[in-house]
């Protein structure tokens, strides 16, 4: 700590040997200089007697201090010190000097040389008080010190400064400037008072930390910090500015500070506001890649309430639970822009895009002001779904039949409703029809429902349990979600009536004439006829090609399959003028639904 004493000669250490031994009073000892006035003699010596005398050097002494409390007037007491030369001489001058050994704050300086001294300390600690006195030929004593130990003061404080000032900010105009917001338009009124009368005051400001006083960022005080009520501005050049600034009063007195206060200037700082706005995103299905995709953007409208400039702009990206999905994010100023890339291999992996257990896609955008306050807001990226829906309803379709003689079924199949994905997903059957027959159907690339009817039954007539009307419902379904409607459609499958196609037989058989004669003439004889039989193929043909109940009016009966319908017939050994025999057959065939009827002849030839 810095320490005063004025400014006088130094005397005692110039002194010249010769002058020392000339005064030496020593039995044998030169002899004293002989003088007239106090002129003749050296310095540091008078005349006494006609004789040159040195003088002694004074002695300081420091009278006790009682309690020292801070700011209090504090009397340092000299007048004990001495000098060995009185009366002839005397104590003229007093330097007083102070050095805070352990106190925070500057020790009082004392410009004054007079034996007391009224200081104040102006906050608690140890001090050092140090004294050294002249008499009236300069000579100096040695220092003498005392420690002084200043308690806190325990009355009221001699300074108050105005109550603290809570106010918001705003930057505005071309250059930006920003300003507390206060009823003198950016200013703020301070006060002190002191207990003390004749006081002086003199204020200084502690700025936030981190908001140093610099070319951008000003304190002016008005008319000055000399006053007790001064007007303070504070502003920046859109530099920070929120946060305490403290602004310190000190008084003081010929004795030194009287005390100190404090109003604190508190600049708040709202943070700044992101306004989103932030949609339902579509996707996309490309069939060649077979890959899901979204893209899309969240727009951002930053503002800041106190008009502070923004900076430290960030956005980021967070996905989970979405598989070999890929989620790139990219900061676009006024939007935050992502990109979804997913492969589709089986149904399952739809869930990577949408509504899967545990998938979690957001983005967080984050800002701040050059107050410090920061803004950030983390978003949902939610990815939507048109359902299908349906661009041709069929009210009613006819079409044919067959029997699957290898899978042993009766089956149909038809083109009903066509419906197609805004998103272009793959499209599958969503809800049963309600038809045991026909409980299935695909969706081709046109989006056109494909639906397979199939009755199995081993091989029987009964393609009435098949044939006829069939009620479809067609609801779609997307990887995510059903078509909200569905469409009925009556799908007829028909028949078509089995077809007689037998024909002629021809049996031939050996013949033997006997000695029987067949007519009076005996022209003719009788011939003893061989059995003979045969079988009779390819009778039926269906165009469904369906199994069939085919019955010969000979009262045989088989069912069978159009292509596998086959009959024995013949005649027993007989004797008979003819040699060539024919019958008639009726063939009537039945597929269940429809039945037709033909007949073939059979011929019993002889072979002679």
């Amino acid at each position: 700590m810095p320490t005063h004493r004025p400014a006088r000669p130094v005397l005692r250490a110039t002194l010249p040997l010769a002058l020392a031994a000339a005064l030496a009073c020593s039995q044998g000892g030169p002899r004293p200089i002989a003088c007239d006035t106090a002129e003749s003699c050296p310095p540091a010596s008078r005349c006494l007697a006609r004789a040159c005398v040195a003088d002694a050097a004074p002695l300081a002494g420091i009278s006790p201090l009682s309690v020292v409390e801070a700011n209090a007037v504090v009397t340092l007491d000299g007048s004990r010190s001495s000098d060995p030369d009185a009366p002839d001489d005397a104590i003229v001058a007093y330097a007083w000097t102070v050095r805070a050994v352990d106190a925070p704050c500057e020790p009082p300086l004392v410009a004054g040389t007079a034996a007391t001294a009224a200081v104040r300390f102006a906050c608690p600690g140890r001090y050092e008080v140090s004294l050294v006195v002249s008499d009236e030929l300069s000579v100096e004593s040695d220092p003498a010190s005392v420690l002084v130990d200043v308690a806190p003061r325990s009355g009221a404080p001699l300074v108050t400064a105005g109550a603290d000032v809570v106010a918001e900010h705003r930057c505005e105009g071309e250059p930006l400037t920003c300003r507390p917001l206060t009823e003198l338009g950016g200013a703020v009124a301070l006060s002190a008072t002191s207990a003390v009368a004749g006081a002086s005051f003199r204020w200084t400001v502690e700025p936030p930390a981190g908001r140093a006083v610099d070319a951008t960022r000003r304190v002016l005080f008005e008319p000055g910090p000399d006053v007790a009520t001064p007007t303070v501005r504070v502003e920046t050049d859109g530099a920070a500015i929120s946060g305490d600034w403290v602004f310190r009063v000190e008084a003081r007195d010929g004795a030194g500070v009287i005390g100190t206060a404090a109003t604190r200037v508190s600049v708040g700082n709202a943070p700044p506001v992101v306004t989103e706005t932030i949609p339902v995103f579509q996707h996309a299905f490309d069939a060649a890649s077979s890959r899901f995709s979204a893209h899309g953007a969240i727009g951002v409208v930053l503002s800041d309430p106190d008009g502070d400039p923004l900076e430290g702009q960030t956005v980021s990206g967070h996905h989970v639970g979405d598989g070999s999905a890929s989620f790139d994010v990219q900061d676009l100023g006024d939007r935050a822009a992502f990109s979804i890339e997913l492969p589709y291999s089986e149904p399952g992996d739809a869930a990577f895009l949408i509504g899967g257990e545990g998938l979690e896609r957001t983005i967080t955008f984050s800002v701040r002001d050059v107050n410090g306050a920061a803004a950030s807001e983390t978003w949902p990226v939610v990815i939507g779904n048109r359902p299908p829906e349906i661009v041709a309803r069929i009210s009613s379709w006819d079409t044919d039949h067959v029997y699957d003689a290898v899978a042993g079924a009766y089956r149909a199949s038809a083109g009903l409703a066509t419906w197609r994905d805004p998103d272009g997903d793959p499209m599958v059957q969503g809800d049963p029809t309600g038809d045991a027959a026909c409980p299935d159907y695909v969706l081709n690339a046109d989006g056109r429902v494909l639906i397979a009817c199939s009755l199995p039954s081993a091989v029987a007539p009964v393609a009435a349990n098949f044939v006829g009307p069939h009620d479809i419902q067609q609801r779609v379904a997307d990887p995510f979600s059903l078509s909200p409607a569905a469409t009925l459609s009556r799908l007829v499958i028909g028949n078509r009536p089995p077809v007689v196609t037998a024909q002629a037989v021809t049996m031939s058989t050996s013949c033997v004439e006997t000695l029987v004669c067949c007519d009076p003439e005996c022209l003719q004889g009788e011939y003893a006829i061989s059995a003979v039989s045969g079988t009779a193929t390819n009778l039926v043909a269906d165009p469904d090609g369906d199994p069939l109940q085919v019955t010969l009016s000979s009262g045989a009966a088989s069912v069978c399959l159009p292509d596998r319908c086959s009959f024995s017939i013949g005649w027993s050994a007989d004797r008979s003028c003819s040699a060539e025999t024919t019958r008639s057959y009726t063939v009537t065939a039945s597929d269940g639904v429809a039945t037709s009827t033909g007949s073939f002849l059979a011929t019993r030839t002889c072979a002679l």
